[in-house]
């Protein structure tokens, strides 16, 4: 059936319409692009000087109406260096996205009005530039006008991807095809003068008018604004992306890098040119060359899920018969051979059931990515065991761009907690040695002296060596041997300051006598990154109060010592242990623990009513609390001395023989001659092969999970609790019970929980 010709007229009319309609609104879109295109990016530039109050609260106003559609501000500072002494700033340039440009000349003004303080403090107002930070922090010092957030142009044309070298000349020609008159006459000028020329105004304002129009190009090239997202919604999610780069001064990569992205010399240097600039490139920004999560299966005898784990620690159970493979496809699964002492519980146990995805949280990143500790390490390693031992809960997944932006934004959360603790952060303020002067001094004339005397002129070698005797207070009676000049030679000039502390340990300090304790910290840095980062794909069930939720579960269960919760800020009572689940004893004679456990059994091995065994702790990635080994009768999990006795103990000395299973304290006592060596006991075993210290080195607990490479989505477990400090440990141990060995139970332990 054909059409009409007034249905084809109105078919034509429709598309005609509809293609104009689209050009218009294209046109629209890209109004200031197709004009800059014809006229230049400067077009529509106006300059306005200012040299008093009343003109400058007038400009002011100006551009704080401009910056309500487009909330950004060009900014610059010009001042005048003489003989080597840098004077106060004397123009400051403003610029608005409209074309205007106020040069405001400081160094003539009598009176600076409040306006112009809060236009530039302002946070709400972004104060761009290249060398904007510095050029804040000279506003500062010289009129003491604090600027709010200022963004180094620098970080955007990095991201972007735009070659550097990062002046305002070259990005200037780079992204907008614009020759900047940057003449070194120009730039050392007489900005103090009573009439500045139309060459210096022209080159301030194009300064602060080029910073706003770099600035358009580049966040659009961060964040593209569509049809129909108004510019307040755009503006807004473009501060999210660039919010870590706010008040962040701008480091310049390393030379290699540098000749790297410029070429070198006439455009020949290549990318690598040696194997330190390699090594320098791979250590400034390594990701990961496989996966962190294998997420194999551990199930307790009775098939319940425990945890996901790395598939080489799976297979370290096998290997020791301590499991059996349930499956190897899909998912590699295996089953524990004993009863663990606790299980999962609540939402802070099924953390460690749930699978975890290789990719970035922030922006779901695949192909590459680093491990990111939630809360920083310099804080973390100052917290009690408890809290950080075996806790794969901080440590997440970002790609190189993600974990960039997001170690920027710590920087800020840094400073924020150096101001409330009252714990200096950079080096300035708190450095760990003070340098001394006059022995940098008296180093610095004696090396002269020693290695290169030849080639000083003799009126200069002695004005060293009076120099030299004067700094040592003895004037001419100090005699100068060729020894003496080789000792001061290497002398140290700098002394152990006496009140250094580490920040991380006095933010530490300080909120251990808060009410929320560290985990307030804890809490603070994981509202941070969420805030921050605005993660996409945070793992199921990560929440900010894990720890002090864990740790309730702890108390509740008697695992954890009243000390540890009110460090932690936890305020919850601990359940004691029932004797009928454990009697144990402890004592320490000579550096060694011995620990007597008794235990009851129902297994067809285990006939009698009570029974002693000996222990095999086994530690979760999560919890150092230690596992129990329980009896079953297809497999009997026990320890059994060579020599006959009927107490058994689990003794370790790292620095004797580190022989994992060592010496017993019978209930006769021993003589210090006779050593009861213990094995594991296996139908299959050879009965004189001894388990070493060597079998656990793989799988030693000591680390601290944010220094591990191992799969640390699960809480799994290992044979072997060592610390640094083996009498600390040993400390820790006691109670049996809570971070030590606890005696074999029977199946009515499954009832327990970890987590």
């Amino acid at each position: 059936m054909g059409f009409t010709d007034r249905e084809r007229t109105i078919a034509a009319t429709v598309a005609v319409v509809g293609v104009g309609t689209a050009a218009v609104l294209v046109a629209l879109c890209n109004k200031r692009k197709i004009i800059q295109r014809f006229r230049g990016p400067l077009y529509d530039q106006t300059i306005r000087v200012v040299t008093n109050a009343e003109e400058c609260q007038q400009v002011v106003g100006t551009l704080r109406n401009h910056c309500r559609d487009y909330r950004i501000l060009g900014f610059d500072c010009e001042w005048v260096t003489e003989k080597g002494k840098r004077h106060p700033v004397a123009l400051l340039q403003l610029a608005s996205h409209q074309g205007l440009c106020a040069l405001i000349r400081l160094c003539q003004m009598k009176r600076i009005p409040p306006e112009l303080g809060e236009l530039l403090n302002d946070p709400g107002i972004l104060k761009v530039g290249i060398g904007a930070i510095e050029d804040a922090q000279l506003l500062r010092s010289d009129y003491n006008l604090k600027v709010e957030s200022a963004l180094d142009l620098r970080h955007l044309a990095e991201r972007c991807r735009v070659p550097g070298p990062y002046g305002m000349a070259r990005l200037a020609e780079k992204s907008l095809g614009l020759q900047l008159d940057k003449h070194w006459r120009v730039r050392a000028s007489d900005w103090e003068a009573l009439e500045l020329s139309e060459r210096q105004l022209k080159y301030a304002a194009n300064d602060a008018h080029v910073a706003v129009e770099l600035f358009r190009l580049y966040a659009d090239r961060v964040l593209r604004c569509g049809i129909f997202t108004t510019r307040k919604k755009w503006f807004d999610s473009l501060m999210t992306e660039i919010e870590c780069f706010l008040d962040q001064r701008y480091k310049d990569p390393p030379k290699s890098q540098k000749g790297a992205a410029s070429g070198g010399k006439n455009g020949k240097k290549k990318l690598l040119d040696s194997k330190n600039s390699v090594l320098e490139l791979k250590r400034s920004m390594s990701t990961r060359a496989k996966p962190l999560y294998d997420n194999c299966i551990m199930t307790a005898p009775d098939g319940e899920v425990l945890c996901t784990c790395d598939r080489k620690k799976a297979e370290w159970y096998v290997i020791k018969e301590l499991a059996d493979i349930v499956s190897d496809q899909p998912t590699y699964t295996i089953r524990l051979r004993f009863e663990p002492k606790g299980r999962a519980v609540g939402e802070v146990g099924k953390y460690y059931q749930t699978p975890k995805e290789n990719k970035c949280v922030v922006c779901g990143e695949k192909d590459s990515y680093i491990r990111k500790n939630v809360v920083p390490r310099d804080y973390r390693r100052h917290f009690p065991l408890v809290m950080k031992e075996h806790i794969s809960h901080d440590v997440l997944l970002l790609c190189a761009p993600c974990h960039r932006r997001s170690t920027m934004n710590d920087e800020n959360m840094r400073l924020k907690l150096a101001s409330l603790c009252t714990a200096p952060f950079t080096a300035n303020d708190n450095p760990k040695e003070i340098r001394v002067e006059s022995m940098a001094e008296l180093r610095k004339a004696a090396r002269a002296l020693v290695y290169c005397a030849d080639r000083i002129p003799p009126e200069r070698l002695a004005s060293l060596r009076r120099k030299m005797q004067r700094l040592l207070g003895g004037g001419q009676g100090v005699q100068l041997t060729r020894e003496a000049l080789e000792h001061y030679a290497n002398i140290q000039t700098a002394i152990p300051n006496g009140d250094y502390f580490a920040h991380g340990e006095k933010v530490v300090e300080y909120f251990k006598e808060q009410p929320g304790g560290i985990g307030e910290l804890e809490r603070m840095w994981r509202e941070h990154f969420l805030h921050s980062m605005k993660p996409k794909f945070m793992p199921d069930l990560w929440s900010v109060e894990h720890n002090v939720k864990r740790l309730e579960i702890r108390a509740d269960e008697g695992r954890v010592n009243e000390e540890d919760l009110a460090m932690a800020g936890v305020s919850r009572p601990i359940r004691k242990p029932t004797q009928s689940a454990t009697n144990s004893s402890s004592s320490n004679s000579n550096g060694s623990t011995t620990q007597t456990s008794e235990s009851t059994h129902s297994s067809a091995v285990t006939s009698s009513s009570s029974s002693s065994s000996a222990v095999l702790p086994l530690l979760s990635d999560n919890d150092s609390t230690a596992r129990d080994v329980s009896s079953y009768r297809d497999e009997e999990a026990t320890l059994e001395p060579q020599s006959k006795t009927d107490k058994t103990t689990f003794y370790s000395n790292r620095e004797d023989s580190r022989t994992l299973y060592a010496s017993a304290a019978a209930t006769n006592k021993p003589s210090a001659s006779e050593t009861d060596q213990f094995r594991t006991v296996r139908p299959e075993d050879d009965p004189e092969e001894l388990a070493t210290a060597n079998d656990f080195e793989s799988l030693e607990s000591s680390y601290d999970s944010d220094d591990s490479d191992s799969t640390l989505s699960q809480p799994s477990m290992t044979l072997l609790n060592s610390t640094d400090d083996w009498e600390a440990e040993v400390a820790a141990n006691e109670p049996a019970g809570v971070n030590g060995t606890v005696a074999l139970e029977g199946s009515s332990t499954s009832s327990r929980r970890w987590n």
